[in-house]
């Protein structure tokens, strides 16, 4: 008898056992959870080729692609353009690139610089990341560049964020930015608001931090170079809502106002400079995000019917690529393609450009940071290539919203090839100078600017 208990019990000792290995795996298993799955994440089937050559070649890994966009805040709906922009990128090759799965993990920043660096840390620590899109907001890539050296094993490709420093004044082997600085379009709109324009005294109005900084500081460059006067620069903080006391301030023998204004700040500008009967006594001048779809789209986009504004994108431009990423955006969301969705959309083209010139083999990051500084290609706003600088050299575009066939778009009417960042100025002397801020660039040394030779 007792013999057989002795069995019995070890029989359900073994059981027990068992069950609790099998329950182990399990729970192995479940830790697994591909990108998709997650709360941030996002994948497409993984097409790969013969496990064979998967084996040999290490491709059974996925590539692990962080985005960084704000989806809370002023920049929001911004933020949302980008993501979706992103999207169509992947979605065109199926989320798949020389028979790697690629899987995406989206991450809110709300334009917070600071957050911006949690989220990248998290990106890089937790999720393993070999790339990272964005961000879209200036003070946040100019977090990210100071963050850099931090995280150099992996690819920051800077698909929205435009504030210079990110791109000049020393540049981390490990960054690249595929969009524009914001003085890059707004040198030829400084030109043009003088000599086509005929305005002769601006007065600037703009968020107070970096790119706004550089979107004032290019046009004031060349606008005071050929002999317009500032009568005044106002700065506001990101997320204004009143702005009846910066209104106030207002000069009145102005010609225009140069507006830098993004997302529901250049929303609320707009209806109150309406509300306050400015509109139609003194024009208005685009920043350019201050008159991109997103802000047209909108029921203060009547009020923006005529505006000029300098910019790298349009919602009318002559290439096929522009025509096919336009149409695509136009069925997804029943609106013109914005500035935000394209730039993220050919950030992530850019990327898997390289991608595919290193056969999918990100792990490389040297071979692959030398692919994408060899990138050239068509894209929906004109041609692209890098300088040596690692920032985009592209078309700058004089735009007008005008009314086409009932929906308004930014048209060009004038068109200046192969900007650089630095505009007309000679480089050396353009990185000595001070970063634009609240009072850069002064009269001083826009009068004593050095131009390329």
């Amino acid at each position: 008898m007792k013999k057989l208990i002795s069995i019995l019990l070890v029989a359900v000792f073994m059981t027990a056992l068992l069950a609790g290995c099998a329950k182990d795996n399990t729970s192995k298993n479940n830790d697994k959870t591909p990108a998709a799955d997650s709360k941030n994440g996002a994948s497409g089937d993984n097409k790969s080729g013969s496990s064979d050559q998967t084996k040999d070649t290490g491709n059974e890994d996925p590539i692990k692609i962080g985005v960084l966009v704000p989806l809370t805040g002023a920049f929001a709906a911004l933020g949302v353009d980008g993501m979706e922009g992103t999207k169509m990128a992947f979605e065109e090759i199926d989320y798949t690139v020389s028979g790697r799965k690629i899987e995406l993990f989206f991450e809110d920043t709300a334009a917070d610089p600071d957050l911006c660096i949690q989220k990248t840390k998290r990106l890089v620590e937790r999720e393993g990341v070999d790339l990272i899109l964005g961000p879209l907001s200036g003070g946040e890539a100019t977090a990210l560049k100071g963050y850099a050296d931090r995280i150099p094993d992996t690819t920051i490709v800077v698909a929205g964020a435009a504030s210079e420093d990110v791109t000049m004044r020393g540049v981390p082997d490990n960054i690249f930015r595929t969009a524009y600085t914001g003085a890059q379009t707004m040198f030829a709109f400084g030109d043009y608001a003088y000599d086509v324009l005929g305005y002769k005294k601006v007065v600037t109005l703009a968020e107070d931090y970096d790119f706004p900084f550089s979107q004032v500081g290019g046009f004031l460059l060349n606008f005071v170079r050929k002999g317009g006067e500032v009568l005044d620069r106002l700065w506001v903080n990101v997320g204004t809502t009143d702005y009846s006391s910066i209104i106030a301030q207002i000069p009145e023998d102005a010609d225009a106002i140069y507006v830098a204004l993004g997302g529901t700040d250049a929303i609320n500008f707009i209806k109150q400079f309406n509300d306050f009967g400015l509109q139609g006594k003194i024009d208005i001048l685009g920043g350019s995000i201050t008159v991109d779809t997103s802000i047209i789209s909108t029921d203060a986009g009547a009020l923006l019917e005529g505006v000029y504004s300098g910019s790298h994108y349009a919602q009318v431009l002559p290439y096929p690529e522009f025509e096919k990423f336009d149409t695509d955006f136009n069925e997804r969301f029943g609106r013109p393609s914005s500035l935000f969705a394209a730039d993220y959309y050919i950030g992530a083209k850019v990327a898997l450009a390289a991608l595919e010139a290193v056969d999918g083999k990100i792990e490389d990051q040297t071979a692959y940071r030398e692919a994408l500084l060899k990138v050239e290609m068509p894209t929906p706003r004109g041609p692209f290539k890098f300088d040596e600088y690692h920032n985009v050299i592209e078309n700058v575009y004089i735009n007008q919203v005008q009314d086409v066939n009932g929906v308004l778009r930014n048209v060009v009417v004038e068109t200046y090839e192969n900007q650089t960042q630095f505009g007309p100025y000679d480089p050396e002397w353009y990185q000595s100078q001070p970063s634009f801020d609240r009072e850069n660039p002064t009269l001083e040394s826009i009068k004593s600017a050095e131009l390329a030779k």
